[in-house]
């Protein structure tokens, strides 16, 4: 009966497959035991639950593969004859070692990779570049900056990716299975810090390098987004404030240039909003007005508010 629910007749179990899959003999002209024919299914489904978990192991592989490439090419389309050139690469994680970490280290260090970033760059943008692909985040200072510079000049390319690949930082925070990425730490030492990580983000992804400056197109001229020096900035399609903007006060007069946002509710806080960085502002509540304190540019903003919303029908406001 177990024999015909499964599907299987009698004879097929006598058989030499049969035979072979039980790991036993079957007397022929003898109906094999029940037991027999649970152990042989019980093997049939061991070796698919075997298949499907190397399957998912590929899949896996596959979203791992795509993650270390839209990483360390900042999210850049890969042309055929770039993506052959780092099959060798590919194939090596895949057959070979396994190891991520080693992975990103040889596509860091492939002729694809230093078309894109290395020739068509100066060495501080180049600095930039790696420590925002291979650790996940824009420069400290100069003191780090110089550091990979001199490492450039004296001992070449592979010695600087291996800096970046074996250090404590890389260790601590990826190690040797995860694909690098930004890691926001919840406090920083300094508010440039900050402000750099931000500059350097730019795009929601997280990883993708921005076309302004050509980064992504090989053979373009690319600048320095970051200044090296301390409390500076440059102007170069984006630029980093220095620290925070301080707190205002609701008698300065200079909130009058700012977008503020003026609840309806006459005692709500009012927030107004500086930008620091490209998609990233720096929000402050000021107390509410009371009616004696009232500034004259207060009562602007609240007329120009009033204007801005008439509406128009047929070309007539009202």
């Amino acid at each position: 009966m177990a024999a015909f629910v499964a599907g299987v007749a009698p004879t097929a179990l006598r058989s030499a497959a049969s035979r072979a899959i039980c790991g036993a003999s079957v007397r022929s002209g003898a109906a094999p035991s029940a037991g027999r024919v649970r152990m042989a299914f019980s093997s049939l489904d061991k070796r698919e639950e075997e298949a499907r978990v190397q399957l998912e192991d590929l899949e896996a592989m596959d979203l791992t593969i795509r993650a270390v490439y839209k990483q360390v090419f900042g999210n850049a389309y890969l042309m055929e004859e770039e993506l052959a050139g780092l099959a060798v690469a590919e194939s090596q994680f895949r057959l070979v070692h396994g190891s991520v970490r080693e992975f990103i280290r040889d596509l860091a260090k492939s002729e694809a990779y230093k078309m894109r970033f290395l020739e068509t760059a100066g060495p501080y943008r180049v600095v930039e570049l790696n420590t925002k692909h291979l650790l996940g985040r824009g420069p400290v200072n100069q003191a780090e900056v110089s550091k990979h510079v001199q490492t450039l000049a004296n001992e070449g390319w592979d010695a600087d990716i291996d800096s970046y690949l074996d250090s404590d930082e890389y260790t601590d925070r990826f190690g040797d299975d995860v694909v690098p990425r930004f890691v926001f730490q919840g406090t920083y030492a300094r508010n440039d810090d900050f402000n750099r990580m931000c500059v350097m983000r730019a795009h929601w992804d997280g990883c993708s390098t921005s076309t302004q400056s050509g980064s992504t197109a090989p053979r373009k001229a690319q600048k320095a987004k970051l200044t090296m020096g301390e409390g500076q900035h440059v102007f170069a399609g984006t630029s980093v404030t220095p620290g925070l903007p301080p707190r205002p006060t609701p008698n300065d007069p200079s909130m009058a240039a700012k977008k503020a946002w003026v609840p309806l509710n006459s005692n709500a806080p009012i927030r107004l909003r500086f930008k620091v960085a490209d998609n990233c502002y720096q929000v402050y509540e000021v107390p509410a007005f009371t009616p004696k304190g009232d500034p004259q540019w207060k009562k602007d903003m609240q007329e120009a508010d009033a204007a801005s919303s008439k509406r128009r029908l047929n070309g007539v406001f009202f």
